[in-house]
């Protein structure tokens, strides 16, 4: 359908953007999970240092 509207080059030139989009999304995806695991164990440390203080606090004799 393409061909037929801007020519064997445009036409080609319209694919070769298809797949780099599918490919930035793909990767975009990517790093967009990759982001949201750092984040996601960033706030599991935090927890994890709260909770040491807490019982810390609670353990201590006094």
């Amino acid at each position: 359908m393409r061909t037929i509207l801007y020519g064997k080059k445009a036409a080609a030139l319209y694919t070769q953007a298809g797949d780099y989009q599918k490919t930035a999304r793909f990767y975009y995806k990517k790093a967009e999970d990759t982001y949201y695991q750092a984040n996601n164990w960033a706030s599991y440390d935090d927890w994890r240092r709260a909770r040491d203080q807490w019982d810390y606090f609670y353990s201590r004799n006094r």
